[in-house]
């Protein structure tokens, strides 16, 4: 893929609050984990120098997760600005996690851990943020651009505990905006998706993307399918699952593997039209695990089904970022936005 279809332009930013190198602490909360570290500008780009991941389980909010980093992590002290991104939106003051029983007020968490800067943003705006500064290697295509490149923001979407979904625009400005469409309805594709929809309703009412395009979302497919089948289902998680498809050592663990991406890939493709995207960037252990199958075709097969033709579709690129820490250095980058528009 040509350098000038990749999502940015991966070049060192100069002249930040932050590039002093001063480090600031920096936080990714999803529904399963809680990741925290600290950043600071290294030769110009972005370095994590420290990261520890915790069960979102042992918390009950940020403040007690960060609180057991400072422990950890003495040379943290005495940090005064911070970015924490977290899987649910952000509205105001009182924050309330989708997938996680956490709810916090952003004020008291500043007031406790003693910070002058503490920014609390969506974890897809934090993805998003860190997609326009990638290098073109660190991200790897799923199939192929046919024709010529075309205009329009970048779609960044993140299966995980939930299903994340965000805008990223680089021209004629960079910006971001965090969308909730993962709790869009799911639109069956085909006999077999409509058998899950049937299958689903009684027990969860409205069947949203993210009931199937996240890790529960797999292991509820993998169990349906099972049903349908009558085919035995052992008690697998969704590692499991994705290990076993992968390596090809379970029958029911592929298909429900090459479902997930199927149905990935019609999303992807809705979500490409609704926003008027140029390509789409995956993001997450989940779609990194999964690159396998979905460089089999049918990801890509379904997205470019959607569309008012063919080559609509075709002309727009699906992307995997390849970065681990894609969330935390997203965090940092948007704090340090945050405190140069802010002039502190």
């Amino acid at each position: 893929m040509d350098g000038a279809d990749q999502p940015g332009s991966g070049a060192a930013v100069s002249g930040r609050r932050t590039h002093d190198g001063t480090p600031v602490l920096i936080g990714d909360i999803g529904g399963t984990n809680c990741r925290i570290g600290l950043a600071a500008w290294r030769e110009g780009v972005p370095a994590v120098l420290e990261r520890r991941t915790y069960s979102t389980d042992d918390f009950t909010s940020p403040a007690e997760a960060i609180a057991r980093f400072l422990e950890e992590v003495p040379d943290a002290r005495p940090v005064k600005s911070a970015c924490v991104a977290v899987a649910g939106p952000v509205t105001g003051d009182e924050i309330d996690l989708t997938n996680c029983a956490w709810t916090f007020s952003r004020t008291r968490v500043q007031a406790r851990l003693n910070l002058d800067h503490l920014l609390i943003i969506n974890d897809l705006h934090a993805l998003a943020r860190a997609v326009l500064d990638l290098q073109p290697t660190e991200f790897v295509a799923i199939g192929e651009i046919v024709g010529p490149a075309v205009d329009g923001p970048i779609a960044v979407v993140a299966p995980g505990t939930g299903l994340g979904a965000a805008m990223a625009f680089d021209a004629p400005i960079r910006f971001v905006c965090p969308t909730e469409a993962g709790h869009v309805g799911f639109a069956p594709g085909d006999d077999v998706e409509l058998e899950l929809l049937r299958l689903w309703r009684p027990h969860l009412g409205r069947v949203r993307n993210e009931h199937l395009l996240s890790g529960p979302g797999l292991v509820r497919l993998y169990r349906a399918l099972g049903a349908l089948e009558d085919t035995h289902v052992e008690p697998l998680g969704g590692p499991e699952i994705l290990e076993k498809a992968v390596a090809g050592s379970d029958t029911l663990c592929l298909r429900a593997a090459e479902r997930f991406a199927k149905i990935l890939g019609a999303v992807c493709g809705d979500i490409t039209l609704t926003q008027g995207a140029r390509q789409v960037v995956l993001s997450g252990s989940i779609v990194t695990s999964l690159q396998p199958i979905l460089r089999q075709g049918g990801f890509r097969a379904r997205f470019e089904q959607r569309g008012p033709t063919g080559e609509y579709m075709r002309q727009r690129g699906t992307l995997v970022a390849a970065r681990a820490d894609l969330g935390l250095v997203g965090a940092f980058l948007c704090l340090d936005d945050h405190l140069l528009s802010a002039g502190s």
